[in-house]
């Protein structure tokens, strides 16, 4: 599937497959029109206070992946 929307200024996944196991969101793995790998989250719910902590997290040491968009459902 690749018709998954993205935050602004990300452009449009090229290739995406859904991963499993979530039990409250859905998942994608997919990569960008630049060949970028990224994963996808739509959440049902306002994203905006997981990217805080994944960014508080980043920034603290943390291995955690970098925030490359957030639009209010979606995270990528």
């Amino acid at each position: 599937m690749t018709d998954i929307a993205l935050p602004a200024g990300l452009g449009r996944l090229r290739a995406a497959r859904r991963l499993g196991g979530g039990s409250i969101c859905e998942v994608w793995r997919g990569e960008l029109a630049d060949g970028t790998p990224v994963v996808v989250k739509h959440a049902p719910y306002d994203v905006a206070v997981e990217v805080d902590g994944l960014q508080a997290l980043r920034s603290a040491g943390a291995p955690v992946p970098e925030v490359l968009g957030a639009d209010g459902d979606r995270l990528v």
